[in-house]
């Protein structure tokens, strides 16, 4: 996959997801305290084949890291 010079990396630690007939919709936030403001770091809209090969792609990453020592999970 090749980045282009204005990909950026944004943090979210909040998610939402949201669901048509025809596509997925989901949101990325920043939380900064429980209660206080939540501001939208990006929206992505998917097929419903594209939000399963996302959900695969996630849960086999999930299973990596959880295989790692609790070390290097640590460093991540």
């Amino acid at each position: 996959m090749a980045l282009s010079d204005e990909s950026v990396a944004r943090y979210a630690n909040h998610f939402r997801i949201g669901h048509n007939a025809s596509e997925f919709m989901i949101e990325f936030a920043q939380r900064y305290e429980a209660g206080g403001k939540t501001q939208l770091v990006a929206r992505l809209v998917v097929t419903p084949q594209s939000a399963r090969e996302l959900h695969s792609l996630l849960g086999e990453s999930l299973r990596d890291h959880e295989a790692l020592p609790a070390r290097a999970r640590r460093k991540s």
